[in-house]
């Protein structure tokens, strides 16, 4: 019985869907055929059209350069983007907030003493739990997070 709420749970069925499901197969006085209501409530339950989650895009979308950076699942994103620093600030825990001329806004994750000016051209490559931040002619990167 356990095992068959854990089923419905997974599977996708609502909390109350599966109590009204368990509700009507308990009440059948004969094993068998309770049995045939569970399988029964189990298959109309995996016959639902999965939905797509809240803020996806679709694999058939173009690229779309804004959402670079940004929480969102599936989305089809260039690998990189390059662009020009605008401004660069320093917050309280001394990590660097840097604004691109694309109007995005990018923050360090740890906090660094390499120096950074504006105007310099950057290059911000997506990783594959984060994003990393080089300026155009070194090697060395750092990790950055989208702000805006």
């Amino acid at each position: 019985m356990k095992y068959f709420v854990f089923v419905l749970i997974v599977i996708g069925a609502s909390p109350a869907s599966v109590a009204s499901a368990f509700s009507e197969c308990a009440a059948i006085e004969d094993a068998t055929e309770r049995l045939d209501c569970y399988d029964n409530s189990a298959q109309k339950s995996q016959t639902r059209e999965p939905r797509e989650p809240a803020g996806t895009i679709g694999d058939d979308d173009p690229l779309d350069e804004t959402l670079f950076g940004k929480r969102l699942k599936r989305t089809n994103v260039p690998d990189s983007i390059e662009s020009r620093i605008i401004d660069v600030t320093t917050n309280n825990a001394r990590k660097k907030v840097i604004t691109l001329e694309n109007g995005m806004v990018w923050i360090e994750r740890e906090p660094s003493r390499r120096p950074i000016y504006r105007g310099q051209e950057v290059v911000i490559d997506k990783r594959k739990w984060s994003f990393s931040m080089r300026l155009v002619d070194e090697k060395r990167r750092v990790t950055v997070e989208r702000l805006e």
